[in-house]
């Protein structure tokens, strides 16, 4: 197997990965993505020392894995987005009922 072939291979691996973290986001659960990046930061330097030839025959691959890290990105936000919105909502109720046991107290 050509060194290319197996970086094509771990590039499959790693939208894999993706796609597990994007479940787990789905299912609620938290997110460790320690183990994605370093595969990422093995297979850069393996991607850089490819030939041109290479590097050119692992292109439509790369591209689509930055469009699965963008989806993958757009889940966490709106993940953090809806989190932000349940923390908002539960200070609002607090400051309600803060104000209301302030103007029901004995003068």
């Amino acid at each position: 197997m050509s060194q290319s072939s197996e970086i094509a291979a771990e590039l499959d691996a790693v939208g894999d990965i993706i796609a597990r973290a994007k479940a787990e986001l789905a299912a609620g659960a938290s997110l460790d993505l320690a183990p994605l990046e370093r595969k990422i930061e093995a297979l850069c330097p393996r991607i850089e020392a490819l030939s041109p030839g290479e590097g050119r025959a692992l292109k439509s691959g790369l591209l689509a894995l930055v469009d699965t890290f963008n989806s993958l990105a757009g889940s966490i936000e709106a993940a953090l987005n809806e989190v932000k919105a349940e923390m908002g909502g539960v200070s609002g109720r607090q400051r309600a009922a803060s104000a209301y046991a302030k103007s029901s107290e004995p003068k």
